[in-house]
């Protein structure tokens, strides 16, 4: 879902520098799509959308170990299948060329605004530090203060994301 949602809008909806819906639009598209995730799949699995989650949860005892693998497995095998159908659905336009990036994110060159490895380590570094708390304490804790305040962490976390090192190329 989280490639359909969010990718979904980088590649058919935004582009760099023409921006389409922007990268604002995109960090919602992301947002909304893991706030819809998290309702609907939250009370089943605790929406483990991405291995850094799973790992994140088993590393703090949060989450057992033994499954660890299962659903790394399944999160993969998931993105790849979704982004096997987003290609699909891409490449049916004439203009669209999958080395234009298919929004893929990097540093220096590959990266819209030219940001060095460092800055857009230490960017990913905070920032999923930011989510994997976020996802621990709304996902598993039952002290969780309210869906709605979880729910504009994970939108305001991945409004974010589109700095310094966008997901749109």
């Amino acid at each position: 879902m989280v490639s359909h949602g969010g990718c979904g809008a980088a590649v058919l909806d935004a582009a760099f520098p023409n921006l389409g819906i922007g990268f604002l639009g995109v960090a919602l598209a992301f947002g909304l799509t893991v706030l819809t995730m998290a309702f609907a799949i939250g009370h089943i699995s605790g929406c483990h959308l991405n291995p850094a989650v799973s790992i994140g949860l088993a590393a703090g005892k949060r989450f057992p170990a033994s499954e660890l693998w299962a659903y790394i497995v399944a999160q993969v095998a998931g993105g790849i299948a979704a982004a096997g159908v987003l290609y699909v659905i891409a490449s049916g336009k004439a203009a669209f060329d999958v080395s234009a990036g298919f929004a893929s994110n990097g540093y220096g060159a590959h990266s819209p605004g030219g940001y060095p490895l460092a800055s857009c380590l230490t960017a990913e570094v905070v920032l999923t530090f930011m989510f994997l708390s976020a996802a621990a304490l709304c996902a598993v804790a039952s002290n969780c203060p309210s869906t709605a305040v979880c729910g504009s962490w994970a939108v305001a976390f991945l409004a974010g994301r589109g700095l310094p090192e966008s997901r749109v190329e």
